[in-house]
């Protein structure tokens, strides 16, 4: 994380990232196969890990964060959700790739058959 970064700067950033990650989420798109939003996710989950995103939070709560500003980075539910919301749909992915191996390996089984 850039450290000579300012707090507006750092929040627009994580904001942007979020944003992409989700739009590409809604979409459909395998966040896997795409380097630049795979890099936006560990970048973002980094940063919600971190004391930085703390610092960060505690300053938006003694006001020091524009009120104009998009920060939803900061709730506290905001990047947890999609965190969630990848992972579930991670173990979905997952599930449905196992069935279609199952699938295919009884249907190669009984061919022999």
């Amino acid at each position: 994380m850039n450290t000579n970064e300012s707090i507006i700067d750092r929040i627009k950033r994580m904001e942007l990232y979020f944003d992409t990650i989700r739009n590409a989420l809604r979409s459909g798109k395998d966040i896997s196969e795409n380097p630049e939003i795979s890099t936006m996710l560990d970048a973002l989950t980094s940063y919600y890990e971190s004391k930085q995103w703390l610092a960060d939070y505690e300053a938006d709560e003694r006001g020091e964060i524009p009120h104009d500003l998009k920060r939803g980075v900061l709730s506290e539910d905001g990047v947890y959700n999609l965190l969630s919301e990848l992972k579930t749909l991670t173990e979905n992915q997952n599930s449905i790739s196992a069935n279609s191996v199952m699938s295919a390996t009884i249907q190669i089984i009984m061919s022999c058959l």
